[in-house]
C-alpha cells in the first residue's frame, strides 16, 4: 500500500501572498519617488519601477501593460508636478515612461508565448496516456505527476507529490537498478516491475526514463497489467495444448514453406531418432523416395485458401535405411492477405496396412487362379468322361451300367464343385469390398 499524502500548500494563499508582494512592489517605488522628489533627488528612485513592472507583466501577461502606462504614467505625473518647468527632467522622464512601457510590453509577450509553450507542454503532460512522473534525485521524492500516472497507482496527483517515487515499487532492487542505471547512463527503456497502488490491487508496469538537464528524472510508466494477464493466460493456453499435443501418438509437426521446423511433438521426435534441438527452428525434411516426390510436390501445391487440408500417403527412407509407408493430413495456414505462413501436418505410419493390403492382394490373387483352375478342370473331366458314357452305351450289359453310374456319381460332384465355385466368388467379393 502506498503512504497516506502529506497535506501541500494552499493554491488561494499563495495567489493572495504574490498579489500582496506585487502590490507592495508597487506601491514602493511611488512612495520613495514622492519622498525624493520633495527633497530635490532624482538619480536613484526611477530603477525602482523596473521590479513591479516585470513582476506583473510576467505574471499578468494582457494587463502587464496596463500597468506598465498607468505606474509610468504615475512617475511621470510627479516628476511633472515637482519638476516643472525643468525641462531636461521632464524630458528624462518622458523618455523613462516610454522605456518603462517598452519594457512592460516586451515582457508581456515573452511571458505570454512562455506560457504558451507552457500550456502545450502541460497540455501533453495532462493528457499523455502514459503515467509520467517527474522525480528529484535528492531525497528521490515525486516532484509532479500527470493524471495518468496517478490513476496507475489508484491516487490522485497531489496525493503523490512528495512521496518518495521508491515506494511506489515493490521491488527495492529493481528500484535501486533502475536508478544506478539513470545515473550512469541518463535514460533507462521499458523495465518490467510491480507497482504499489493505494487500493492494493497488483499493477504491472513497464518504466522508461531520463535524466533531464535540471536533473530531475522523467519516468514514463505504461500500465502492462492487461498485457501481463493475457501473456500469462496464453502461456497456460499453450502449456495445455502443448500437454494434449505431446502425449497423441500420431506424429505432428508445423513448419515453414521454406522447410523450417517451427513446432513437433514427441511422436515425431521418437519416429525420427531425433531431439527437439536438432529439429525445431531447423530445415528438417525427411528422405522421401525419389518415385513419390513428384506426387508429394504436387500435393502441397494443390492446397490454397479454398482447399487448404487434403491427405497424402507416400513412402519415406529412415536414416536406418529402412523403408516405411506414411500418411499425412496436411493443413497450409494462411494470413488474411492471403499470405502463405505455415503448414501444420498431422501423420502416422501405415507400413502394416500396406504389408497386410498387399498380402490380401496376393491372397485374393490366388483365389482368383485357384477358382479358375478348378473350372478349367471341371471341363477336362467332363469331356473324357462323356467319351466313357457314350462307349458304355454302345456296349450294354453289366459292366457298362456299372461305367455309367460311376460317371454319373462323378458328374454330380464336378456339379457341386461348380457351385462352390460360384459360392467362392461370391464370397471373394464380399471380402474385397468389406476387408
Amino acid at each position: 500500500m502506498l503512504p497516506a499524502p502529506s497535506k501541500g500548500e494552499d493554491p488561494v494563499s499563495s495567489r493572495l501572498i504574490s498579489l500582496y508582494l506585487i502590490l507592495a512592489s508597487a506601491v514602493i517605488p511611488l512612495v520613495i519617488t514622492l519622498f525624493c522628489l520633495s527633497h530635490g533627488i532624482t538619480g536613484i528612485f526611477p530603477h525602482l519601477y523596473y521590479i513591479p513592472i516585470i513582476l506583473v507583466s510576467y505574471a499578468y501577461p494582457r494587463k502587464g501593460v496596463y500597468f506598465s502606462v498607468f505606474l509610468a504614467g504615475s512617475y511621470l505625473t510627479l516628476v511633472y508636478l515637482f519638476m516643472f518647468p525643468d525641462r531636461e527632467a521632464i524630458g528624462s522622464a518622458t523618455t523613462l515612461f516610454y522605456f518603462f512601457v517598452a519594457i512592460g510590453v516586451v515582457v508581456a509577450i515573452l511571458s505570454e508565448r512562455l506560457r504558451h509553450h507552457e500550456g502545450l507542454y502541460r497540455a501533453i503532460f495532462d493528457h499523455s496516456g502514459q503515467g509520467i512522473f517527474l522525480v528529484a534525485p535528492n531525497p528521490g521524492s515525486i516532484v509532479a505527476v500527470n493524471t495518468r500516472g496517478a490513476s496507475i497507482t489508484s491516487a490522485a496527483p497531489q496525493d503523490l507529490k512528495g512521496t518518495p517515487f521508491s515506494a511506489l515499487w515493490q521491488d527495492p532492487l529493481a528500484y535501486a537498478a533502475f536508478i544506478g542505471r539513470m545515473e550512469v547512463l541518463h535514460s533507462v527503456n521499458a523495465v518490467e516491475t510491480p507497482f504499489r497502488t493505494r487500493d492494493g490491487a497488483p499493477r504491472h508496469v513497464s518504466v522508461s526514463g531520463v535524466k533531464l538537464p535540471e536533473g530531475l528524472y522523467s519516468c514514463s510508466v505504461m500500465d502492462i497489467t492487461d498485457l501481463v494477464r493475457e501473456h500469462e493466460a496464453l502461456e497456460k493456453s499453450e502449456a495445455q495444448y502443448r500437454a494434449v499435443v505431446e502425449v497423441q501418438t500420431e506424429m505432428i509437426v508445423r513448419f515453414r514453406p521454406e522447410g523450417t521446423v517451427v513446432f513437433a511433438n514427441e511422436a515425431y521426435l521418437r519416429y525420427f531418432g531425433r531431439n527437439r534441438d536438432q529439429i525445431v527452428g531447423r530445415k528438417f525434411r525427411p528422405e522421401i523416395l525419389p518415385e513419390d516426390r513428384a506426387q508429394v510436390q504436387a500435393h502441397f501445391a494443390s492446397l490454397h485458401g479454398k482447399n487448404p487440408s487434403a491427405r497424402n500417403e507416400h513412402r519415406i527412407r529412415l536414416p536406418t535405411g529402412e523403408t516405411r509407408w506414411q500418411e499425412w493430413t496436411d493443413r497450409a495456414i494462411f494470413s488474411p492477405d492471403g499470405t502463405l505462413l505455415e503448414y501444420q501436418s498431422v501423420g502416422r505410419d501405415i507400413t502394416e496396412e500396406k504389408v497386410r493390403e498387399e498380402i490380401e492382394r496376393k491372397a485374393f490373387a490366388q483365389i482368383d487362379k485357384n477358382i479358375e483352375q478348378l473350372a478349367i478342370l471341371g471341363d477336362h473331366i467332363r469331356n473324357p468322361l462323356a467319351v466313357i458314357v457314350g462307349i458304355a452305351d454302345l456296349d450294354a450289359g453289366p459292366t457298362s451300367e456299372k461305367i455309367i453310374h460311376q460317371a454319373r456319381i462323378i458328374d454330380r460332384i464336378i456339379t457341386q464343385l461348380d457351385r462352390g465355385w460360384i459360392e467362392s466368388s461370391k464370397i471373394r467379393e464380399y471380402l474385397r469390398k468389406h476387408a
